[in-house]
């Protein structure tokens, strides 16, 4: 049993996930996004007991890379967080979109290819006004929002 967000009822919600679900997934998520071990290094953003952190712990893990774990003041301000995402040369951003809003306005300059290469956006709505922004170059965002992040992802 999987706990997700809570719903309009303020009452926790559950699925019921299979073991070998969450193995594919994070291997598919270290081929997707292409993890080098030793090289590569995503972001934990998401509480343990929410589901979205399963992709992004394991997706790391299967293939090697680091896992930096976000404080909680650098999720509450994006510009506490820049330093530590070039510091640790961070490839891939989980984290809800409003810390985008925050983040920077300028990615590109603020974050140089490729910091940041890929960009996964989940637990709220991503607003269209970020898409450009954190587009441009090579960067991708890989939006994950969806109920039950799509049961992690179909």
């Amino acid at each position: 049993m999987r706990d997700t967000s809570i719903s309009r009822s303020r009452k926790a919600k559950g699925v019921e996930c299979p073991h070998a679900g969450y193995i594919n997934l994070a291997k598919s998520y270290a081929s997707y996004f292409d993890f080098v071990a030793g090289h590569d290094a995503t972001t934990l953003s998401s509480s343990l007991g929410y589901d979205g952190s399963i992709s992004e712990m394991y997706s790391a893990w299967v293939a090697g890379a680091e896992v930096v774990m976000l404080s909680k003041s650098e999720l509450r301000s994006g510009p506490d967080l820049l330093p530590t995402l070039k510091a640790r040369e961070v490839t891939a951003l989980f984290c809800p979109p409003i810390l985008l809003s925050t983040l920077t306005s300028n990615p590109a300059q603020d974050l140089p290819y490729p910091i940041c290469r890929y960009v996964i956006p989940a637990g709220e709505a991503f607003p269209a006004s970020l898409v450009k922004p954190w587009t441009e170059g090579r960067r991708q965002v890989i939006n994950t929002y969806g109920p039950t992040e799509v049961s992690t992802d179909t």
